[in-house]
């Protein structure tokens, strides 16, 4: 894998949605920031490269949330 931050087409095979790529880049990079090291790539690419690095690495591995059925809730008989 090169130095460069890898490109969307890249990224968008690891992950169903730009939405989740960003929420995991995110949370990632806010890890390294508050002190892990990242899995791939230099310590001194800045946080959010690191991250997208290691989702391309599939260092990273973004599992679906458990979907819970929301029932709504009948109006109290009174």
């Amino acid at each position: 894998m090169s130095q460069s931050v890898p490109t969307l087409d890249e990224l968008m095979q690891h992950v169903p949605s730009k939405y989740t790529l960003v929420i995991v880049a995110a949370k990632r990079a806010r890890q390294i920031v508050e002190g892990s090291r990242p899995q791939v790539g230099s310590v001194h690419d800045k946080p959010v490269s690191a991250a997208l690095k290691e989702i391309v690495a599939e260092k990273l591995v973004w599992e679906p949330p458990a979907t819970a059925t929301a029932q709504p809730k009948a109006p109290d008989a009174t």
